[in-house]
């Protein structure tokens, strides 16, 4: 068996000593072979595809589009029996603009229909089983064909190469994945094959804080990667301890996590670097990088179809109007899904582009006392409001109302409690009454996530979305 074989079947089961051992050999073979074959097809792909001009592209987005309902028709029950039950005939798609003639595949159908979804030619011990949480806490299964993760990670690379992400970049991660060296006690793990820093974002203490700035700089990986609630926890700890990386990163890119402007603003000066991030999902319809100039999300079109509708169902084209996502994958044949309702809510921009993804029927969002949904780019603070906050978190249980929760920093005081809770107010013009209070502890989820907004209300209820 060769070397790459054996890291590639057995890398879970290989403790961290053996494989830091392996690492130097591994990172002698070609880029192509450490990364895989399907990696390296897929960065070809995208270099070409961003060399087309507008008409060729579209060109190539319309051939994508009509074999992958050619291949839903001939290979998943489920399509052949909408499309016959419908009257639609695969060769009455010819371009994209048709796609409004199949209907729309909600959460709850994808859930009744999973193993109908599943295409004839694969058998699920060949895909990746995979679950997203509805807006009801109820996951979402849904299977992804193996190679799905390794192209996704093509994407960012050519996102984010020209802010100095690459192959060969070294991370410093910071997500709520459980890695080898904390299962026995440790706090964080270098990896030397994955070229990864992971420390323990459930852990955040001062004293711990303190370890993590010594390692990174004794492994003085690239870049930062994770969740920008975490980051700003240990910026915070950096500021207030008036400690200065002698490291410099290239970038962060926060993942998974609504990023505030004011979070944006204050980790970027203490790491003197740019904060970046891309919009995607665990269902592989809609992946989009967000531009540094004007926070616009660019969504790739040969990777999926991205429409955004009203609560009729109604396609929206001009600027402006909020409404939900709906994604078509064009790469994951395992199981296709055309005109997945995401659940997420933007609008276009003058070029085409997404304002922001700011607000999901399901998070990130209050509701005021109109009954109205106020997201949190509503809510961004221009000031230094948090400058003496180690982490916060809004939380709402009744319409109209919110607290907002408060680790206090180092000279924290009543003042700026009061200050936070009036800037707020001031903010929704009567539409939310807040209430800040201190805390000691915001813990993050089990997945190490820290939501900007826990919301205990029904929003689908309460504001009259709904999602299918």
């Amino acid at each position: 068996m060769s070397l790459i074989k054996f890291v590639l079947n057995y890398y879970n089961k290989l403790p961290v000593g053996m494989i830091n051992a392996i690492a130097p050999i591994y990172h002698l073979m070609p880029e192509s072979i450490q990364f895989t074959p399907a990696f390296t097809r897929e960065c070809k792909r995208i270099k070409k595809i961003h060399m087309l001009t507008g008409e060729e592209l579209h060109r190539e987005e319309n051939r994508y589009f009509r074999r992958l309902i050619r291949y839903a028709y001939e290979h998943t029950e489920y399509y052949k029996e909408l499309f016959d039950q419908t009257g639609i005939a695969p060769n009455d798609i010819s371009t994209v603009k048709d796609i409004q003639k199949i209907p729309f595949l909600t959460k709850e159908l994808l859930i009744k229909n999973r193993d109908r979804l599943i295409s004839d030619e694969f058998k699920k011990k060949d895909l990746v089983y995979m679950t997203t949480s509805g807006s009801t806490g109820a996951p979402t299964g849904f299977y992804v064909q193996k190679d799905s993760h390794i192209r996704d990670i093509a994407y960012t690379y050519e996102f984010f190469h020209k802010y100095g992400y690459t192959p060969q970049s070294s991370k410093l991660m910071l997500r709520g994945k459980v890695f080898k060296a904390q299962s026995r006690g440790k706090i964080y793990q270098w990896d030397a094959l994955k070229k990864e820093l992971s420390i323990n974002v459930f852990d955040m203490t001062p004293e711990n804080m303190e370890i993590y700035c010594s390692i990174i700089e004794k492994y003085r990986p690239d870049v930062a990667y994770g969740y920008m609630s975490a980051m700003y926890m240990f910026c915070k700890y950096m500021d207030e301890q008036k400690k200065k990386l002698r490291h410099q990163f290239k970038c962060f890119i926060g993942i998974s996590e609504t990023i505030s402007d004011e979070q944006k603003i204050f980790v970027e000066r203490v790491i003197h670097a740019p904060v970046l991030t891309f919009y995607g999902m665990s269902e592989r319809v809609i992946i989009a990088a967000q531009s540094y100039n004007t926070g616009e999300y660019i969504p790739e079109p040969i990777y999926g179809i991205t429409e955004l509708v009203d609560k009729d169902g109604n396609v929206i084209t001009e600027s402006g109007m909020d409404g939900e996502l709906v994604g078509t994958s064009l790469l994951n044949y395992g199981m296709p899904l055309i005109r997945y309702k995401t659940g997420d809510i933007s609008s276009w921009s003058g070029n085409r582009a997404l304002k922001g993804i700011d607000g999901r029927w399901n998070h990130d969002l209050l509701v005021g006392k109109g009954h109205c949904g106020i997201s949190m780019t509503a809510l961004n603070m221009h000031s230094e409001v948090f400058k003496r906050v180690r982490r916060y978190q809004l939380e709402q249980r009744k319409c109209g109302e919110a607290d907002i929760l408060i680790v206090p920093g180092s000279q924290f005081s009543e003042f700026d409690r009061k200050e936070i809770e009036r800037q707020f107010n001031e903010k929704t013009k009567g539409q939310i009454k807040f209430y800040a209070r201190t805390v000691e502890n915001i813990m993050p989820k089990k997945n190490g996530k820290v939501p900007l907004v826990k919301q205990h209300l029904d929003l689908k209820k309460e504001l009259g979305a709904t999602n299918g």
